[in-house]
């Protein structure tokens, strides 16, 4: 059983050195997975990562890095989960940091899907699935005969920004979550995308195809995935992965768990 890490990072400087410092915070603080093999997807601009055991993959999404980035974030997602580089993988955003060690973030992904709730007030969760599944009639319609989702059917709305997955998990809804993406990218210049893009959240059409396919879920502890907002909960040495931009609205709570400065990326 092979175990890793996967980035997809599609976008110029400002992206490739967050994904820099993301890499190194792992060498430095991931644990049992500190010299785990990662494997970068990119698109936009190849990255330059001067640590070992990285390879650096040509995501194959140009068109839709010229289009849309966001587009083609969601397209190389949808097509790495049918072709995992690792038996269990770690998916983490490049805005992640690694906070402490990793041991036990890969444990239970050959039984569920996984992840952190991503906190939004339950009526804010429904009126996106409410949008989805109406307003993007056209794609149920297309996709799935006109069978769309109910809200209490849905599990839990997870943030992906830090996702444990196995090849044996992702085969069970890959083939649906890429169907979805796929329709959505054919019409990235038409009036659908371009009316609904705000909602157009990855979250839903996630969910989407783990109900399609019954696929079991359970929750990951929110350590594993520490956004800005849940920082203040966490103390000093409780959280796994910070997920934050380091700015300098949020510098200061991010240095309560990290220290920045061994971690520059230029």
């Amino acid at each position: 059983m092979t175990e890793g890490i996967a980035y997809i990072s599609i976008g110029q400087g400002g992206f490739n050195d967050e994904l820099l410092m993301s890499i190194k915070s792992i060498r430095k603080n991931g644990g049992a997975l500190a010299d785990a093999p990662i494997r970068v997807y990119w698109g936009g601009s190849e990255p330059t990562i001067d640590v070992s055991n990285v390879e650096i993959v040509n995501a194959g999404v140009g068109e839709f890095c010229r289009g849309s980035r966001r587009m083609a974030h969601r397209i190389a997602k949808a097509k790495l989960y049918q072709n995992l580089p690792f038996d269990h993988t770690l998916f983490l955003d490049t805005d992640t940091l690694c906070a402490g060690d990793l041991n036990g973030i890969l444990e239970g992904s050959d039984e569920y899907v996984r992840g952190v709730p991503d906190g939004r007030k339950p009526e804010a969760r429904d009126m996106m699935v409410w949008a989805f599944g109406r307003r993007y009639k056209q794609f149920a319609m297309q996709v799935f005969g006109g069978e769309y989702l109910k809200a209490h059917n849905l599990p839990t709305a997870w943030n992906v920004g830090s996702m444990p997955l196995s090849r044996k998990m992702a085969s069970k809804f890959s083939i649906t979550f890429l169907r979805i993406i796929e329709f959505f990218a054919e019409d990235l210049e038409g009036q659908l995308f371009e009316s609904y893009r705000h909602i157009f959240d990855e979250q839903i059409p996630l969910n989407y195809a783990l109900w399609k396919n019954k696929v079991p879920t359970s929750d990951l502890h929110p350590k594993w995935n520490v956004t800005k907002t849940r920082m203040a909960r966490f103390n000093v040495g409780e959280a796994r992965i910070i997920h934050c931009r380091v700015k300098r609205d949020s510098i200061q709570l991010i240095k309560r768990f990290i220290d920045l400065n061994s971690l520059e990326a230029r």
